[in-house]
């Protein structure tokens, strides 16, 4: 039966999938929130508490300070619902200022984790820059060595006596043939060339 109702549903139902990156928010965001919530809360509750205990809060600026200092989870006890349906209300209040100062050090919590992870994703970033300049600079060293190790020998570094692609990213074109007199200039031990 529950694969039935399943298979009936499943192109029904689609599941809701995040379009682009999630917008986190800022801390002035964070704190018109939590205000805007709270003062909607506070506002609500002060209105409510007056009509479900009209003898305890006999007008709204009383109802209204009963609900904010008890959204600040402070409730000083001066005033006091005596009905149930108060009592309730002044329950959901007591969520509702809990719920805002939780949310209030989660943003500040992932503000912390964010940067947190911003900065080791620069530094990767700067770690991957340095390996590609180091690669880069082994590569030259690699060539200076063998330039290096074929004049020892008197040979010349532009001819690549390798097979094709032995050692190297691609062939090197070699050099024309060098004459007999730019041989013995270049030839080791020899100065400016033949004298007069």
């Amino acid at each position: 039966m529950r694969g039935w109702l399943w298979h009936r549903l499943r192109w029904r139902v689609r599941p809701v999938r995040a379009v682009g990156r999630r917008r986190r928010l800022t801390w002035v965001q964070a704190l018109a929130l939590v205000g805007a919530v709270s003062a909607i809360v506070v506002g609500m509750g002060g209105a409510l508490v007056r009509v479900t205990d009209p003898d305890r809060f006999p007008d709204l600026p009383t109802g209204l300070w009963w609900a904010l200092t008890t959204v600040t989870t402070v409730g000083y006890g001066d005033h006091v619902p005596r009905s149930g349906a108060g009592r309730l209300v002044g329950a959901v209040i007591m969520i509702a200022g809990i719920g805002c100062i939780a949310f209030l050090t989660a943003v500040a919590a992932s503000a912390i984790v964010v940067s947190d992870v911003e900065e080791e994703r620069r530094i990767q970033e700067g770690e991957s820059e340095i390996l590609v300049e180091v690669r880069g600079l082994a590569d030259r060293l690699d060539r200076l060595e063998r330039v290096l190790a074929w004049a020892g020998r008197g040979e010349d570094p532009a001819v690549d006596r390798r097979a094709p692609g032995v050692g190297r990213p691609g062939p090197m074109e070699p050099r024309p043939p060098a004459t007999g007199e730019e041989r013995e200039l270049s030839a080791p031990g020899i100065g400016a060339g033949p004298g007069p």
